[in-house]
């Protein structure tokens, strides 16, 4: 990923959400490089997918027929050997592998990568057979809820947890609401 020096990021959040860019940084700070370049990973994140995967739960727990179940893939795969990797965790479709159980050969995955990815089939399988992830021998993965928000996170232990990042996804919420009240405004 190139690197961002805290000018362009700072600049990039103030043109792309005008008068709530203040709100934004306070969030997602940057005032330094590394930091910019840490908080422009992490706004790209969550307004690409965590926000939007909140907010789908919190409307299916509101007025849904169904359950919601959530999960957060915190685990490392084990990555390549390159520098760009190094400090990174979970990465958007880093869970695939583990879904179907299908390593590239340069992962080399471990035996702990192995249980997980038979944990994640588990709950996968369950879910399409009868609409619920969970089963015997499985760590209990309760259904969101607008009063129990919780997401299971898939990771060596995996067990569930309150919503990772909420105090941001709450910024951002706030954000998508101050833009529908534009809606119609004169400039």
């Amino acid at each position: 990923m190139p690197a961002i020096t805290a000018a362009a990021y700072q600049g990039s959040i103030r043109s792309g959400y005008g008068d709530y860019a203040t709100r934004i940084l306070a969030a997602y700070p940057g005032g330094s490089d590394a930091e910019a370049l840490r908080s422009s990973r992490h706004t790209f994140r969550h307004t690409a997918f965590a926000w939007p995967t909140w907010t789908w739960a919190r409307l299916q727990s509101k007025t849904g027929k169904g359950k919601a179940f959530v999960y957060y893939f915190s685990h490392r795969p084990p990555y390549a050997d390159a520098p760009q990797y190094k400090n990174w965790g979970g990465a958007h479709a880093g869970e695939l592998s583990y879904v179907f159980g299908n390593f590239p050969e340069a992962m080399r995955p471990s035996p702990a990568d192995r249980t997980l990815s038979d944990q994640i089939i588990s709950y996968w399988t369950n879910f399409a057979k009868t609409g619920d992830p969970n089963a015997n021998g499985l760590p209990q993965w309760p259904a969101f809820t607008n009063t129990n928000a919780q997401v299971m996170n898939l990771n060596d232990s995996s067990k569930a947890i309150p919503i990772p990042n909420l105090e941001k996804l709450q910024v951002l919420d706030g954000y998508y609401a101050w833009r529908r009240s534009q809606v119609g405004a004169k400039p």
